[in-house]
């Protein structure tokens, strides 16, 4: 399988963008790694009591700064890629284009290590896949928040890992997402190399976006403009999943915890605003990256969440029952379709 990424030259580029931002200390660092020793099993208890979900696996969490993060994701791509046959990697690379693309991955990866506060980690086409993946926290950017924002730390972080392991449970412990996650994957990444005239129509489509006055870069960013209809209509299933996930993953940690953690909504608020607020080149980067679309995914998605709980006290356990039961683009906007159609719940 040819080589089409060059990860080295990935790796390089995502960690000089990761140096400008700023670090923590040794001592900063420990600190973190004792608290999240003893948070991520509180965690694991409180999400687990609200939602029901159990896994049959340990967690393992990692404190890691961004160049640890940065190793992680890479290590992830590179392994999503190879695990797909006859796709973008089946095709010999133009000599040098592998650089190229390299840049490119690690400009994307640099960026949001420096945004990143946790991530679940989902095992790709690995034989570690049989035994969950890990959860990371990126100690830098949790505690520049924390200073820049005066949170206190315990709550925090117990908040943080309530968001992470809501997403590992539901990986792991509802048996169809994983294996529907990793086929959408698989269909975004098994068609066709772009080819030039692909990139023609891309320019055509957004100079006359331009020339009407609307934004030229759609919310999935170049991703969704180079799309073919089959990556499309894999790009817009992934949307709504991951609204879902993230929607979730937000709905639990702000409940899981009110005891433990009553800032939870401050945090919440402080965040959101946070998520949309970029300006200037940062925000069309995001744009372009397809960022401000992930963004949205936290904020839809919750809301969704909220309205289908609201409206049929238990609605999360048949969202989480089957993949016919994901709700569509139409539905995820809409919640009383989706009632209607999974619940039986009339749209009065």
């Amino acid at each position: 399988m040819a080589q089409s990424v060059s990860w080295s030259t990935a790796s390089t580029v995502a960690k000089q963008i990761a140096k400008r931002f700023p670090s923590i200390t040794s001592y900063e660092l420990a600190e973190l790694k004792d608290d999240f020793e003893e948070l991520v099993p509180r965690a694991e208890s409180l999400v687990s009591e609200l939602t029901g979900l159990t896994s049959p696996f340990s967690a393992k969490a990692l404190v890691v700064d961004r160049a640890g993060w940065i190793d992680a994701n890479l290590k992830s791509y590179q392994r999503i890629l190879e695990s797909v046959k006859g796709g973008i990697l089946s095709e010999a690379p133009i000599v040098g284009l592998d650089y190229v693309a390299g840049a490119q991955v690690g400009a994307l990866i640099g960026y949001i290590s420096s945004r990143v506060l946790g991530q679940y980690d989902l095992i790709f086409g690995s034989s570690e896949a049989d035994t969950g993946g890990s959860i990371y926290f990126v100690g830098s950017n949790l505690v520049a928040l924390e200073r820049n924002l005066g949170f206190p730390k315990k709550q925090f972080r117990l908040w943080v890992a309530l968001h992470e392991m809501t997403h590992r449970f539901q990986f792991e412990a509802v048996s169809w997402l994983k294996p529907t996650f990793t086929e959408l994957v698989s269909t975004m990444l098994s068609v066709k190399t772009p080819v030039p005239s692909d990139f023609i129509n891309v320019a055509i489509r957004v100079f006359d976006s331009i020339k009407d006055g609307k934004n030229p870069i759609p919310p999935g960013g170049l991703a969704e403009l180079l799309a073919s209809k089959e990556q499309a209509e894999a790009l817009e299933k992934i949307t709504v999943l991951m609204s879902i996930a993230e929607g979730h993953g937000d709905w639990v940690m702000n409940r899981a915890a009110k005891e433990e953690i009553p800032e939870a909504y401050r945090f919440h608020s402080l965040l959101s605003t946070r998520r949309t607020s970029a300006s200037g080149v940062a925000k069309v980067l995001s744009q372009l990256l397809g960022l401000e679309a992930k963004m949205r995914q936290y904020e839809v998605g919750e809301k969704f969440i909220e309205a289908i709980e609201e409206r049929s006290p238990g609605a999360i356990d048949d969202l989480f029952e089957s993949r016919e039961n994901l709700p569509t683009l139409e539905e995820l906007a809409e919640p009383t379709l989706w009632l209607s159609r999974v619940k039986g719940v009339g749209l009065k």
